[in-house]
């Protein structure tokens, strides 16, 4: 009786998984979880890959083509022939129960029940449980109790269970879930520090991961959108504003990136608003010209992008590699970081190498410069005198203009409008080493945290010159400017 009831216990705690869930699941000592659930016995379904007798187990190799094939191991009693010390062929579809474990960071199942499926129902089951046991782990209930609520036969679709859910897409629930955890974070106590930083931590690669994306696919699909535009000669207003928002969107990339980067000096000012401002400003009006002439000379010669693209690409990649960069910690992926890099070059200034940087930034912008304005002229005299773009005529000239502005609004923010404020620290408190007072004067006062992103941190090093601490300080731009009210 007693052994009955432990069966029963234990099969009400089996947790059906699959393969991926279990090599990825966390280890805290002895035991493991999925979704902070401690999980005990769990159950898979897959097909066996190989199987292996020996005198006392039997080593099978289950697939379920979640990820690698997973080792389960059923031991076998010598004193007693019965069922369970025939082996399973390969090629058979079983669902296995078992306990999870670990040995030398390698998991594995240890089995005490293998069972061949009658049929493959038993393996969409399977997967329904999975959705089931899981949702109930994370506390979707909601949606859970949305579709068992369904009474149709056929059950309920994906646009019914959207419906259902007021209209919200999965990713408009994702984002209300972040904003969640942010607001929690927002408001942390002071016990919740380690919480914070870890946050912190997070948000310094996501700057980084959202600027990678915005130029290895968001600027190409922009690009490839105003030149379907341009050719097709009709657009919508969602499009039209597609495109607008899009551009934006760019720039926005690289203020949030830029100001990312300042966070980790602990020295410096944060940008002000008109600061924020110029810097989003310039880096559009420099942008927006270059897409549009790559989108002017694709329409004249669609396949020449294709060589000139890749011709650009590795004159910035022979740049990137000239100037030293030391930013992952092996040299294939090092080399990997310069290829998004050069793509980044192709359409955008970023700075990879320490030192000042007016000479770069001037060799860099002048090849833009040239290489646009020839691609847009390319396009002014390839196009027939009667070509139904005409109305690009004016535009592809302004585009000259607009950079020229961009340049300009980036030597005034360097002159007038960069915060580079240095700020000494000693014991505990933020001294200000300049001339004048320090009346009014706030100063960011943190301790170095246990927990930095070291890339970012190199990356704030290098694009912002570190002056030497014999050197005087000075405030200049937005702060000279707050100084002096």
């Amino acid at each position: 009786m007693p052994r009955r009831a432990l069966q029963r216990s234990r099969s009400q705690n089996i947790v059906p998984c699959t393969v991926s869930q279990l090599l990825a699941a966390e280890q805290v000592d002895e035991t493991f979880r999925i979704c902070d659930v401690e999980i005990s016995q769990v159950t898979v379904v897959g097909i066996i890959r190989h199987a292996e007798k020996a005198p006392t187990n039997i080593l099978y190799k289950v697939d379920d083509m979640t990820a690698a094939p997973m080792d389960v191991r059923q031991w076998v009693d010598t004193d007693e022939a019965g069922g369970e010390n025939v082996v399973v062929p390969p090629g058979t579809y079983v669902k296995v129960a078992g306990h999870l474990r670990s040995f030398q960071n390698k998991k594995s199942l240890v089995a005490f029940k293998i069972m061949p499926l009658e049929n493959m129902n038993e393996f969409t089951t399977h997967i329904l449980e999975i959705v089931n046991a899981h949702m109930i782990l994370r506390k979707n209930l909601m949606v859970l109790n949305l579709i068992k609520s369904c009474l149709l036969p056929e059950g309920m679709s994906l646009q019914e269970l959207k419906l259902q859910l007021h209209s919200m897409s999965a990713s408009t629930i994702k984002c209300l879930h972040a904003l969640k955890v942010g607001w929690k974070v927002c408001w942390a106590k002071a016990e919740e520090e380690e919480e914070q930083r870890h946050m912190a931590f997070l948000s310094h690669d996501i700057s980084m991961l959202r600027l990678f994306e915005t130029f290895l696919e968001n600027t190409p699909q922009l690009t490839l959108l105003l030149y379907v535009i341009l050719r097709t000669n009709k657009a919508e207003l969602s499009q039209g504003l597609g495109i607008g928002t899009a551009f934006l969107c760019v720039s926005w990339s690289l203020l949030d990136y830029h100001q990312s980067l300042r966070s980790f000096l602990q020295d410096k000012y944060e940008l002000s608003l008109s600061s924020s401002i110029v810097y989003f400003l310039w880096n559009l009006f420099l942008i927006c010209p270059r897409i549009l002439a790559v989108a002017v000379f694709a329409l004249l010669w669609p396949y020449g992008v294709a060589v000139h693209f890749p011709l650009v690409w590795l004159a910035m990649f022979l740049w990137v590699c000239l100037q030293g960069t030391d930013f992952m910690e092996s040299p294939g992926p090092e080399q990997l970081y310069r290829a998004m890099v050069a793509v980044i070059l192709y359409f955008s200034w970023f700075n990879v190498a320490q030192g000042r940087t007016l000479h770069r930034s001037i060799i860099y912008h002048g090849f833009i410069l040239v290489d646009s304005s020839l691609l847009a002229l390319f396009w002014l005299w390839g196009r027939a005198p009667s070509d139904e773009h005409s109305y690009l005529v004016p535009v592809v000239s302004a585009a000259l203009p607009c950079y020229l502005l961009g340049l300009g609004l980036r030597v005034t923010y360097y002159k007038w409008l960069h915060p580079n404020t240095q700020v000494q620290q000693e014991g505990g408190y933020d001294e200000v080493d300049a001339n004048g007072g320090s009346d009014g004067l706030e100063f960011r006062s943190f301790p170095e945290p246990d927990l930095v992103n070291r890339r970012m941190q190199w990356l704030a090093q290098t694009h912002f010159p570190v002056s030497q601490a014999a050197q005087p300080h000075f405030l200049n731009g937005a702060a000279a400017l707050e100084s002096a009210v």
